[in-house]
């Protein structure tokens, strides 16, 4: 029986390495092959969790101000699709973050985001906020609304915060954003994604007692997608749009409407370690597209590769269906008019 485990374990082990070459990056910021990585723009993101320490935040602040030193400056008055950027988990480099004390926890996170984003502007480097569960999603938002109007932050045009298309609140923050770049008087990046932690945050709410936060379904989270990149693109310029997604109708979706608007400063960002063929056909009709590149080692990753590993293999999920031979009339159908799985 021990041999037996041993072997399993081992097997185990193998598996997942192989999926982390897949989907991460690299190991560390020190790793990083600069011009490998300019194949492609990227959005570069620290992998962990929650941080259980302030010396586990500590550390992982730390890494993100490396990994800003590693990074070339970037070139002035580049185009922006082209700009590297850094996505930054909050919950990562702050372990004070309370739904319960918003106020404290909001100056608790604004002291740890400072130092990084000093750095960033140093080297005209982009930054994105994370949005994680509906828990933390006042904290973030408030902590960058306040952050990026501050006297050094307020005239740099390359901040941005994620938008979760499967909240049912996704339309609102949307609003809520264009009135705070039209006062700011600078354009805001938001990267819409349809979301990460649907399961997660129906289980949170069943035991709460309380009304899930987000849509019940796929379909409808399709939907409100959908309904959002209209609001994005009619935001231009005060709201910079980023869509992130795999999904061959959304995709469809955005370029249909952004060709229709005659707007071209918008994004397409993928995962890295997916969608290679869908990659490398967008580019041949012009497109570039940003890969959300992950650095980290196996175990802070780990949370990251199951998430990815239930994407792969969702029977919901677009590029599993299609693997499974699914006609692709099927999978575009607009979404208003499918009764099963969405787009």
């Amino acid at each position: 029986m021990f041999h037996l485990n041993f072997i399993v374990s081992y097997v185990l082990l193998n598996v997942v390495k192989f999926f982390a070459k897949l989907f991460i990056l690299c190991e560390s910021s020190k790793k990083l092959n600069i011009k490998s990585s300019q194949f492609r723009p990227r959005t570069y993101d620290i992998l962990g969790e929650i941080a259980l320490s302030p010396a586990e935040a500590k550390e992982y602040q730390k890494q993100y101000l490396e990994l800003i030193e590693t990074l070339p400056e970037v070139m002035h008055n580049i185009d922006p699709k082209l700009r590297t950027n850094i996505s930054i988990k909050c919950s990562g480099i702050e372990t004070k973050l309370y739904p319960e004390s918003e106020e404290t926890c909001v100056q608790y996170l604004k002291e740890a985001l400072r130092p990084i984003l000093r750095s960033a502007m140093e080297k005209k480097i982009g930054i994105n906020l994370d949005m994680e569960q509906y828990d933390l999603k006042s904290i973030i938002s408030r902590t960058a609304k306040e952050l990026f109007l501050e006297e050094e932050f307020k005239r740099y045009p390359h901040f941005g915060i994620v938008v979760q298309s499967y909240l049912k609140s996704s339309k609102e923050e949307l609003f809520g954003w264009k009135e705070y770049a039209m006062t700011r008087g600078v354009p805001i990046t938001i990267r819409l994604v349809k979301g990460a932690y649907l399961e997660y945050e129906k289980i949170k709410s069943e035991e709460r007692g309380w009304d899930p936060p987000v849509f019940n379904s796929k379909h409808e989270t399709d939907i409100k997608f959908e309904e959002n990149v209209l609001f994005l693109l009619e935001s231009f310029p005060y709201l910079r749009s980023a869509f992130g997604t795999h999904n061959l109708r959304s995709l469809s979706f955005v370029l249909y409407h952004t060709n229709k608007k005659t707007i071209t400063d918008f994004e397409i960002q993928m995962l890295f370690g997916m969608a290679g063929k869908y990659k490398l056909r967008l580019e041949s009709l012009g497109y570039i597209v940003r890969e959300y590149s992950p650095i980290g080692s196996l175990l802070p990753g780990m949370a990251y590769l199951i998430r990815r590993l239930l994407e792969n293999t969702s029977n919901q999920g677009f590029l599993y269906q299609l693997s499974q031979g699914k006609k692709i009339d099927s999978l575009v159908k607009n979404p208003n008019k499918e009764t099963q799985y969405g787009i």
